[in-house]
């Protein structure tokens, strides 16, 4: 008999670049193919509950907390772990068709949701009980048009993470200012150790870095308020992709940042090459663990500097979430493992995956005795207002061609083939055109 994780499992093996593309910009059309799962037909079933997730960290995260769902509730659940990008292409593969293969969608933010959000139930409402659960700004993450789909279970933000020790051993306080964040790198750079290393190499990564500083320079808004036109041509861009270009023109960052990912970046920091970097905050963890760093225990996250103007930092957040398949036939059973999950993110039990205390989405998460060792003197405060500050990504289904439009013209002005405002100005034309032609 083939059963639904067997049919996953082979639907899953068909998919190509090719078809993901077709996926993600056809139009299925108003009327339901044959053989596709229809709409709101979900309920109770004796089949588990079917669902992806992304391998590494909220996936050690989430594990455990399926298996006590199902020790619990005697429900089975049936989690898939894969690379984050195969994952969104199954996913989008089951929605598009109606399979209703998958019960719960993994969501990466806004970024994923407004690719399939046609495809989702909505929850309920956004600001329900918020003030005693999640934190408002995560929320935001996975709301559309009013209507929240998913809850935030494993977001990070983008702080700056510097050694603290060489700082105090340089007499310096961690930069509150373009130029300080500049002259601190400056000042840093001695012999293999640099000033800063950032993940240059790929534009998802680094076009977030630019994204966090642009907000913190006083940036209103990579789009337009209807998401039909790029709105980054602004001082506040400019700047902000001119200092991400000079720390790497000027030598003050390691060569090979030009090709680096996240994976890259948190091993130079480990390995001591650099004092300064923007990383997720899932990243931390390994960063002070001693068995990975000899500089375990000296970094630390500080605000990201701001601009004239600007009176609170922002911070940029991203991060998972699992909403509901409207073609699920087993959509009973997957609201309440929403809930569970809602119950132990929000309130984390004393033994909690160290993995999830490492970012904290409610109050009674910030209080967990894990996360304040985690984050101790005084850097829980810092997290916690970052997080009640936070901004997201665009809300656009063409993010990821847009970061990748935006990365190539970024990558020619860190190398010095072009000077930033001609970067800029090079990626607002290539973004108008694809939010046209979209």
């Amino acid at each position: 008999m083939i059963t639904r994780r067997k049919a996953l499992a082979l639907v899953s093996s068909i998919v190509g670049a090719s078809l993901l593309s077709s996926c993600i910009s056809g139009d299925t059309g108003d009327d339901e193919p044959a053989g596709q799962a229809s709409p709101g037909d979900g309920g109770g079933s004796d089949e588990p509950i079917t669902l992806l997730l992304p391998s590494g960290a909220f996936e050690r995260t989430t594990m455990p907390m399926l298996e006590d769902f199902t020790a619990e509730t005697g429900i089975e659940v049936e989690p898939i772990a894969m690379p984050a990008e195969d994952a969104r292409s199954r996913q989008i593969l089951d929605l598009t068709n109606g399979t209703g293969e998958l019960d719960l969608v993994l969501l990466d933010g806004m970024t994923w949701l407004t690719q399939v959000s046609e495809h989702l139930v909505p929850l309920g409402d956004p600001e329900a009980d918020t003030d005693a659960d999640y934190l408002q700004p995560l929320v935001d993450m996975f709301t559309i048009d009013g209507d929240r789909f998913a809850s935030p279970l494993g977001v990070s933000i983008r702080p700056l993470i510097y050694r603290s020790d060489l700082f105090d051993a340089a007499g310096l306080e961690p930069p509150t200012t373009p130029e300080a964040m500049y002259d601190a790198a400056k000042a840093l750079t001695d012999g293999d150790t640099y000033g800063f290393v950032g993940p240059y190499g790929r534009a998802t990564s680094h076009v977030s870095v630019w994204t966090a500083l642009a907000y913190n320079f006083g940036l209103e808004n990579v789009l337009d308020e209807n998401n039909e036109k790029a709105a980054f041509n602004t001082d506040a861009g400019i700047e902000a992709l001119d200092l991400m270009a000079r720390l790497y023109a000027d030598g003050l960052m390691p060569v090979d940042s030009i090709e680096m990912q996240h994976d890259g970046v948190l091993v130079a920091m480990q390995e001591g090459r650099a004092a300064m970097t923007v990383l997720p905050t899932s990243f931390f963890l390994s960063l002070n663990d001693p068995e990975e760093s000899p500089h375990a225990g000296n970094f630390k996250i500080a605000s990201m500097p701001t601009g004239p103007g600007v009176d609170t930092p922002q911070s940029l957040a991203t991060g998972w979430g699992f909403a509901l398949s409207e073609y699920s036939d087993n959509a009973d059973n997957a609201r309440a493992l929403l809930t569970y999950l809602d119950e132990r993110t929000i309130d984390p039990a004393p033994e909690a995956e160290i993995d999830q205390l490492v970012r904290p989405v409610s109050e009674p998460g910030f209080q967990h005795e894990g996360t304040l060792s985690i984050f101790p003197d005084g850097q829980i405060d810092l997290l916690h207002d970052s997080l009640l500050n936070a901004r997201t990504l665009p809300e656009t289904p063409m993010w990821d061609e847009i970061q990748n439009a935006m990365g190539e013209e970024f990558q020619r002005a860190y190398l010095g083939e072009i000077p930033a405002e001609e970067a800029i100005a090079n990626s607002e034309e290539r973004v108008n055109t694809i939010l046209a032609e979209s």
